[in-house]
């Protein structure tokens, strides 16, 4: 049976850390990016069931992330995380196809 695929984006390690652990602990197959650019040239490459991004990313913002990914692959979902939310940010994902 394959394994769920799961990219984590967040600029913090840390976070990356954390999110990455939780997630194989529940036997998912995780790897983390620190920016947009690598996960974008990543997941391009290699296909991820599953996106989670931070909406504040140097260089590629989270949206534009999302933009990408829904080109690429409109059926994958991808969730958008933040420490900085605003119902404005969250209305703007969700209205380019985020979870």
């Amino acid at each position: 049976m394959t394994r769920i695929r799961v990219a984590v984006i967040d600029d913090e390690a840390v976070a990356c850390k954390r999110i990455k652990g939780a997630l194989e602990k529940d036997g998912y197959e995780v790897e983390t990016f620190l920016d947009g650019v690598s996960a974008l040239r990543r997941i391009k490459m290699h296909y991820f069931h599953v996106v989670i991004t931070d909406i504040r990313l140097p260089g590629l913002s989270g949206m534009d992330v999302l933009s990408e990914i829904r080109n690429i692959y409109p059926h994958v979902p991808v969730i958008m995380i933040t420490g900085y939310g605003s119902i404005d940010s969250a209305v703007e994902a969700m209205k380019r196809g985020a979870y």
